[in-house]
């Protein structure tokens, strides 16, 4: 990848000095993901930043008797799997495309290079692992004392987390079993709950997603 490639399709670029950023572009490269394919297995040990440039994945892991836990969607713009690199241990979780998905990797070595040498990689990180445990702790309040519609209308409103998924399109291609899931309600509860903020003017429901009208009133919903 070029330097101009990188700084297009990573927000976080814009934070290194020319140097750096020509060091990391050849480190990274563009790979291709169908729906329902894997970009990573629980126990793999992979040496690699992923970043979603288009389209959803799902973040969890499947039990043994395929229930899927501590499910989460990583949508345009959001990158994952820095723990397992600094760490260097293996993935702790399972890592699937929702959608046809466009995803971006850095080879480990290249993200340890600008760990050790960048300090504007350093503040975004800090800025990332900062607002994902937020997320985390806000998805934990919600499960205990949400309503469906509540939890559903959170969680749509955290997909556009200028942050965590500076890209994610006011669009969304989803089917609502992986909404629901993402949720923690049934594909049935989902699909009550979404025609419900559709018909409180917050989502317009489209085909093989939705559209987001209003992310502030979504933000709020039930608060």
């Amino acid at each position: 990848m070029t330097p101009k490639e990188l700084a297009d399709i990573a927000v976080w670029a814009s934070a290194l000095t020319p140097e750096e950023l020509a060091h990391a572009a050849p480190g990274v490269r563009m790979k291709s993901f169908e729906r329902g394919q894997h970009v990573a297995h629980f126990s793999d040990r992979v040496d690699a930043w992923h970043g979603v440039i288009g389209g959803v994945l799902r973040i969890g892991h499947v039990s043994d008797t395929g229930q899927v836990a501590g499910v989460s969607a990583i949508l345009g713009g959001g990158w994952f799997g820095e723990g397992s690199i600094l760490k260097d241990e293996a993935r702790r979780y399972d890592v699937a495309a929702v959608t046809d998905a466009d995803v971006a990797i850095m080879r480990g070595d290249t993200f340890r290079w600008l760990f050790t040498n960048s300090v504007g990689f350093n503040r975004f990180l800090v800025q990332l692992l900062n607002e994902r445990l937020g997320q985390f702790i806000a998805i934990v309040s919600r499960d205990r004392t949400s309503s469906a519609v509540v939890r559903l209308a959170q969680t749509i409103a955290a997909m556009y987390n200028p942050v965590l998924f500076p890209r994610t399109p006011p669009e969304i291609e989803m089917p609502q079993e992986d909404l629901g899931l993402f949720a923690g309600i049934s594909r049935q509860i989902a699909n009550k709950s979404l025609h419900k903020l559709a018909d409180d003017g917050l989502i317009k429901l489209l085909p093989t997603g939705l559209k987001v009208l209003d992310i502030e009133r979504l933000k709020d919903y039930g608060t």
